[in-house]
């Protein structure tokens, strides 16, 4: 087994006042000495496949354990003697965050060229810059120095310092709408006014239907209320039945009126039940008068 430079078995670090101090680490390398066959002019594949050698050349290289400066041979990943796993030196740590910053830094450069090849038609020029636009033809007569031609509305990019880029001569009147009387300015926009909270809302034309049961429910709860109201126990009534109450004072009594209703839809119920079963005793009818004349056909048959 080999060891370091003939040293002998010593405890670790730290165990003994008489143990001789531990190595100290070496000083930091720049990039300059750590990595000089790396060029800042290299492309990211090219520092991918540079640090990729590096590596394999580190891993082909005797190491030094950090724990028992025992040293290892190339192919091993721990140590041989207090079985400790293999760690960087501080050359290669420096070499790995160079590398790591340098794969950023083109990463990023290469998103930035991207990004401006994908917008580049996007991004106004002076060569590229909008041209003049002239005076409509029939503003020409509001000044005799004022022509279509001579006369423009200054782009940003061409206007004096200033000068505001909205700029607008005082000499420019828009254009009338047709059918204004001319010399005569437009009329301001009516104020937007915001809907009326007190406005129908949507629907409310539309007849309210109200469901038979439902009805009938109605109806029940009513008529219960007034028979507990006619035993002594005034309950309260809704409004409009309140004031019907008051204003009319020959009008008919609540329970009387419920009752009414009541039969009135017994009634209607017990017509519609009887037209249904006249309805069922009619089909009933013609099925037994087609059975009977089937009956007698097939005894004509049999006859025969």
């Amino acid at each position: 087994v080999r060891r370091h430079e003939g040293d002998t078995m010593r405890p670790s670090r730290g165990t003994s006042k008489g143990s001789p101090p531990p190595p100290s680490a070496p000083a930091p390398i720049t990039p300059e000495t750590s990595a000089p066959s790396l060029q800042p002019s290299m492309t990211r594949k090219a520092w991918k496949e540079e640090w990729k050698r590096m590596k394999k050349d580190m891993a082909n290289k005797e190491w030094a354990c950090a724990t028992c400066t025992f040293i290892n041979p190339p192919g091993s990943s721990k140590c041989e003697m207090c079985n400790s796993r293999r760690t960087l030196t501080a050359e290669e740590k420096e070499m790995r965050r160079e590398m790591k910053m340098r794969l950023r830094g083109l990463a990023a450069q290469m998103k930035k060229e991207k990004r401006s090849q994908r917008y580049k038609h996007c991004v106004p020029s002076l060569s590229s810059a909008p041209q003049p636009v002239p005076f409509p033809p029939q503003l020409s007569h509001v000044s005799p120095h004022v022509s279509p031609t001579s006369a423009f509305v200054s782009s940003p990019l061409h206007a004096a310092p200033h000068v505001p880029p909205h700029y607008v001569p005082p000499h420019y009147v828009p254009p009338a709408l047709p059918g204004a009387s001319p010399g005569v300015p437009p009329a301001p926009p009516a104020p937007h006014t915001p809907q009326r909270v007190d406005a129908p809302r949507r629907g409310a034309q539309k007849p309210f239907v109200l469901k038979p049961y439902k009805f009938e429910q109605r109806l029940r709860k009513k008529l219960l209320r007034f028979q507990q109201a006619g035993q002594g126990e005034h309950l309260p009534l809704s409004g409009t039945e309140s004031k019907k109450g008051a204003e009319v004072p020959n009008a008919p009594a609540p329970l009387a009126t419920a009752e009414r209703k009541m039969g009135l839809m017994q009634r209607r119920r017990m017509k519609s039940s009887q037209l249904l079963l006249q309805k069922i005793h009619t089909a009933n009818d013609m099925l037994k008068a087609q059975v009977q004349e089937i009956e007698q056909r097939v005894q004509q048959g049999e006859g025969r």
